[in-house]
This record gives structure tokens, C-alpha cells and sequence, in this order.
């Protein structure tokens, strides 16, 4: 048997209840970002996180952001053309601090470039969380 301890965030406030007899397969409802539980048999703490849509370890590292590093990729661009992510280096961060750099990001916008066109944004997902960066291009008439 497991007690959990549950530190739900709802709108205006805070609710702790104590749930006797559940196994860790079941996680408290109050799937509201930033909501905790506390399981008092294996001093394990998760939290919900809305971005992934599941209960995440607290003690595990997970991603916190990423950066990008343009200084050998391509940022002058002519309308028409497409954003060339060559030379782009882009480094996910975790909350235990560690880095790493990734390869399987995406970009957008993606096709034909335009003078509107000022910035292009870097989308780096793992684990069901999603971060993103912004890349400054400049884009000329044809």
C-alpha cells in the first residue's frame, strides 16, 4: 500500500489531500501545471506538466530550454529562397543543468522566404515538452 500526498494547484489556492491505499499507476486529477504529489512509502515527488500532458519525476531532468547558435549558418536570405538550418547549432538545457546538442529540431516558417519574413522559430521536442528559439534572418526583395 501507498500514501500519497497530494499538493494540487487550483485556480485561487491550494488544496493538500492525503490518498491512502493507491498504487503509483494512479495520479491524483488535479492536472493543473505546477500540481504535486508526494508518495510518503518511496519519497518520490512528481509534478504535472501541461506541455507533456503527464506526471513527471521531479528528481529526473527534463527539458528547460534550448539556445541556438547561428554564427555559421546563413541569416541573409533573398524572398523566394528557403531557410538553409546548415550550420545552425542548437543545445537542449535541463533542469539538473546539464546540456546537450540536438540534431532533430524543426523550424518554421518553412518554404519560400519573404521580406516579411524577420525570424525564424526553432522547435526542439522531447519527452512531450516542447521548447522553442528564435533565429533573426533578414530577407531582400528579388
Amino acid at each position: 500500500m501507498i500514501t500519497i500526498v497530494a499538493d494540487i494547484m487550483f485556480t485561487g489556492g491550494r488544496h493538500v489531500t492525503e490518498f491512502r491505499g493507491l498504487s503509483t499507476d494512479v495520479k491524483p486529477s488535479g492536472k493543473i501545471n505546477g500540481s504535486k504529489f508526494y508518495e510518503l512509502d518511496t519519497g518520490k515527488t512528481y509534478w504535472y506538466n501541461e506541455d507533456s500532458g503527464s506526471w513527471i519525476e521531479e528528481s529526473s531532468a527534463y527539458l528547460d530550454s534550448i539556445t541556438v547558435n547561428a554564427e555559421e549558418a546563413t541569416t541573409t536570405y533573398t524572398a523566394g529562397e528557403s531557410f538553409d538550418d546548415t550550420g545552425l547549432v542548437v543545445t537542449a538545457k535541463y533542469t539538473d543543468g546539464t546540456t546537450d546538442t540536438v540534431d532533430d529540431f524543426t523550424y518554421s516558417p518553412e518554404g519560400a522566404l519573404s521580406t516579411s519574413d524577420t525570424k525564424v522559430t526553432i522547435s526542439y521536442t522531447e519527452n512531450g515538452i516542447t521548447r522553442t528559439a528564435d533565429v533573426d534572418i533578414t530577407v531582400t526583395a528579388e
